[in-house]
């Protein structure tokens, strides 16, 4: 009887391990398809393309998703400024900032109307271990508090009291481009709102939903607001400060040269980028069909950190933009003409900065050449003014429809789309692009009589088209 058991046992210990021989020979030897590692058999890798979802055009179609902007403590108060800390949530974390608003709205809610417009301010490049909320933007948010502006500064993963940043470098500096639209969208469509909840209720600051948003961004901040603006390809007034407006990557190898290994690292992790995605599909310079106005750029000839070529050849890029869409808007022009025996004449809005003309209506772009009136920087522009200063605005200051969604995080369906035209109109205006240099300036605009022009011009420039004051 043992013997007779024992032998039932050992032919059920062989059909077992026969059956699951013969799973495994089937599933990870026999079928092509499978994750069986083998010792003697060269595997071949399979890479995804987990940033392609970063680039421009892939952003474009990505479904940005607003949150409450939350009033968390006061940080600093002054007599014409006081300055707070805000969150707001941006791809499902939170991101921490500073609000900077009037003092008579920030101490009088209940008596003073709210700001009417709202500028959101995007820094440059910051030593994290030196890092407060409002670092590199903060002086311009004060002057812009006293004309009665409210500003946002987003401190972005990682500082202030942001959730930790991502852990692949290149993801942190991709998404900042997504945390900047979901802060705009937020002011957008449900404004500013106090978290303080212990302070009495006529003392609760509330911003409501304003689609008067504008820009301002200084260094890396202004490639990532040009990016916004590609992104979006929406008429937002935007103020840059000695822009990085390099080519991806050359915009990030400029910097090597400063490193201890002059860049060597650098260029390694930019090879093992470059062997799995295009560059320039993340390169704003490629895609400037995207691109809208209107801009106002200011640059320092004495700057070594983003040099005064880099804006240069930016504003060249943009007139030969400028150029390609005013020859497609006089083609569709033209036939509309032989379809319509009377139609309308197209009209934008013209004026002078420097001398602070009032708007009139023109025809739509001239050519020719000018230079700014005032005494120390220079001006081009690249709508290219008439010889009579006259600077062409083919665009207006609108923002588009607020997008009332409750999903947790930002969502993307990842296509193929067509090279850069996706999801654009037939012709984009051209861009008002108004370009001012300051001679001797450095990377911060310093001297001090520079920076207190390029301020002035902003504090203009956001009344023009924010507040439509004079």
């Amino acid at each position: 009887m043992r013997q007779f058991l024992a032998l039932v046992l050992a032919l059920l210990s062989g059909v077992t391990i026969g059956v699951v021989a013969g799973y495994y020979l089937t599933t990870y030897l026999l079928l092509p398809n499978n994750s069986f590692l083998s010792p003697f058999i060269e595997q071949a890798e399979v890479v995804g393309k987990p940033l392609q979802k970063y680039s421009i055009v892939n952003l474009s179609q990505m479904e940005f998703v607003p949150s409450e902007i939350t009033i968390k403590k006061e940080l600093e108060k002054a007599d014409e400024y006081v300055e707070y800390l805000f969150t707001f949530s941006t791809m499902g974390r939170q991101m921490s900032g500073q609000l900077t608003l009037p003092t008579a709205f920030a101490l009088h809610p209940d008596q003073t109307a709210s700001p009417n417009a709202v500028i959101i301010l995007v820094r440059g490049w910051a030593e994290i271990e030196t890092y407060s909320s409002g670092s590199g933007t903060r002086p311009v948010a004060r002057e812009l508090a006293k004309q009665g502006y409210a500003t946002l500064a987003p401190d972005f993963f990682g500082y202030g009291q942001s959730d930790p940043a991502p852990t692949n470098e290149w993801e942190t500096r991709f998404v900042k481009p997504v945390n900047v639209i979901e802060l705009y969208k937020s002011v957008q469509t449900n404004g500013v709102r106090d978290g303080r909840l212990d302070l009495p209720e006529h003392l609760q600051i509330t911003i409501p939903a304003i689609s008067h948003i504008g820009f301002w961004g200084h260094s890396n901040g202004g490639q990532v607001a040009l990016t916004v603006l590609e992104v979006l390809s929406q008429p937002i007034p935007t103020v840059l400060w000695a822009p990085v407006t390099a080519s991806f990557p050359y915009s990030i190898l400029y910097f090597g040269n400063d490193l201890e290994d002059e860049g060597q690292e650098q260029r390694a992790w930019m090879a093992i980028f470059e062997k799995t995605y295009n560059a320039l599909d993340f390169s704003l310079t490629q895609h400037l069909d995207r691109l809208t106005g209107p801009i106002q750029l200011h640059q320092g000839s004495a700057d070594t950190d983003a040099p005064q070529t880099w804006s240069d050849r930016f504003n060249d890029l943009v007139k030969q933009e400028n150029t390609r869409r005013q020859e497609t808007l006089t083609s569709t022009t033209t036939g509309n003409l032989m379809q319509n025996s009377s139609p309308t004449p197209s009209r934008s809005i013209t004026t002078d900065l420097a001398t602070d003309q009032t708007p009139t209506l023109a025809p739509p772009i001239t050519t020719g050449s000018g230079q700014d009136q005032t005494q120390t920087p220079t001006s081009k522009s690249a709508t290219n003014p008439t010889p009579g200063q006259t600077k062409t605005f083919a665009s207006s200051t609108t923002a588009d429809s607020a997008l009332g969604r409750s999903q947790a995080s930002t969502s993307l369906t990842v296509t193929n789309p067509a090279p850069s035209q996706t999801n654009l109109p037939s012709v984009l205006p051209p861009i008002n692009l108004t370009y001012y240099q300051y001679p001797g300036a450095n990377h911060n605009l310093r001297p001090m009589t520079h920076w207190n022009t390029a301020i002035n011009r902003d504090i203009k420039f956001f009344k023009q088209f924010l507040s439509n004051q004079e």
